[in-house]
């Protein structure tokens, strides 16, 4: 049932009624239903400040005003001043001392139950390898574990993360090697999932598994990973707890370690899951760059080649699903794009309304193409960059038998990533229309050469010259 632990957090404890034995019933299943029905209609669990955010900023603004002096503070200050010691608040800014005279305040004064399990769960959720603080209250912690009660408890004793950098080490290790137990046991109880959901351990965990995953070949990786990235919530990385700092690192290295595991695997299951976790953290590269920061330049090249590669096999997917144009077309549309893929540097799925659907059945972003006259057009805007850096933009339509080419330095070329497209507009500004017509792949590829340097694919895919 729903209680409120000092403080104020709400909590979620489920636990057997002590009755007499004259009473035959099943107080625990009982208690287990109401309290499923509960988080059925108001959610899971979380876990929130210790305090509210006012306590925080008045005991900050005493702390600043009398030099760390805890006499200050009322009561209820005093306990919620554990979640001050990770940042500066209110001007405050925490110094050793200051965390080993608060300790020492709750040795004495605080060393309940309650009391150890509030500071154990700021001590997950604020962790921070690099803070003398995470080492102190772990230090505090290690001689007081045994008092955090629940299943907390037994989840913070089985895999000590009151050993802070030590258990980041080993559970990271253990996932890498596709044991999952970590992650299993903090699923069985709500509030322990709570509390390590978008936590400073976490997001370290998530950092030392990245580098892990830089020179791993395992399928293991793959479950690991997902389950890691689902730990973090809707934000990723920037929703979570922890330092700026730290979270950037865990971005790069997790970025980083998943790409270069999926191109060792060379699978497309192994692309689309680096694919998915890749966009979480970081976003699209061709769209933005902001999350890219410190990323090498060839682990974003490889995500931008994936990106474009997907594009490409999702336009024809919503041709193949729309079934407006012969098949023979299309196919021979496909082989001929793809042969040109190496050059292919950014790819857009536009789409009419009725196609609108598909590509987001496949998870494709695209534009939405308005007065083309066909509910069921779609097209690919492709940007070819030749071997000097020499520029083409087209876009293949898959009805009206046509392609669109800008050349470079057109100040008529479209956008890429825009939310729509008008048809008319595209096709009054092309410096170039070319139809799909008897011999189109050898117009195509001359104009493509002339404008890039690009020369013709050979039929099987390789490059001539």
């Amino acid at each position: 049932m729903p209680t409120s632990t000092e403080g104020g957090t709400p909590s979620f404890e489920i636990a057997p009624l002590r009755v007499g034995r004259l009473l035959n019933v099943k107080q625990r299943s009982e208690l287990k239903r109401i309290s499923e029905e509960i988080i059925a209609r108001r959610g899971p669990p979380t876990v929130t400040a210790a305090q509210p955010m006012s306590i925080l900023y008045s005991a900050a603004r005493k702390l600043f005003e009398s030099g760390g002096d805890l006499d200050a503070l009322t009561n209820r200050e005093r306990k919620g001043a554990i979640e001050l010691f990770w940042t500066v608040f209110s001007n405050w800014r925490p110094g050793p001392g200051d965390v080993s005279l608060w300790l020492s305040w709750a040795g004495r004064e605080w060393a309940t139950r309650v009391g150890v399990r509030r500071i154990a769960t700021s001590f997950v959720r604020n962790f921070d390898p690099n803070s003398d603080a995470t080492r102190q209250v772990g230090e505090w912690l290690s001689d007081r574990i045994d008092l955090v009660p629940g299943r907390f408890g037994e989840f913070l004793r089985k895999h000590d993360l009151h050993r802070g950098s030590v258990a980041v080490f080993r559970i990271s290790r253990a996932l890498a090697a596709g044991d999952t137990e970590f992650l299993i046991d903090a699923d069985k109880d709500p509030y322990s999932e709570a509390v390590i959901r978008g936590s400073g351990f976490m997001v370290a965990l998530i950092a030392d598994f990245g580098r892990r995953c830089h020179d791993n070949s395992s399928h293991q990786i793959e479950v690991a990973a997902k389950k890691l990235r689902s730990y973090l919530g809707d934000y990723g990385v920037a929703g979570a707890r922890g330092s700026e700092e730290m979270r950037g690192e865990a971005r790069i290295q997790m970025v980083s370690g998943i790409v270069r595991w999926a191109s060792r695997v060379s699978a497309g299951e192994a692309e689309d899951t680096a694919l998915s976790i890749v966009d979480s953290l970081a976003g699209d590269p061709r769209i933005s760059l902001t999350h890219w920061r410190g990323i090498d330049e060839g682990i974003r090249h490889k995500v931008e080649e994936w990106l474009t590669k997907r594009t490409l096999e999702n336009m024809f997917r919503v041709i193949d699903d729309l079934k407006v144009d012969r098949p023979d077309m299309w196919q021979s549309r496909r082989a001929f794009w793809f042969d040109y893929l190496p050059y292919i540097r950014r790819a857009f799925l536009m789409c009419a309304d009725d196609a609108v659907p598909y590509a987001a059945k496949l998870g494709e972003k695209c534009g939405v193409l308005k007065h083309s006259g066909e509910h069921r057009h779609c097209g690919l805007l492709m940007e070819i960059v030749g071997p000097e850096g020499d520029r083409l933009i087209v876009l293949d339509l898959n009805m009206r038998a046509s392609a669109l080419f800008w050349k470079a330095g057109s100040i008529n070329k479209p956008a890429f990533y825009e939310a729509e497209y008008d048809t008319r507009q595209l096709r009054l500004t092309c410096d170039e229309r070319v139809r799909h017509m008897t011999s189109w792949e050898e117009r195509f590829a001359r104009l493509i050469e002339s404008e890039t340097g690009i020369r013709r694919p050979l039929g099987l895919g390789g490059l001539r010259g």
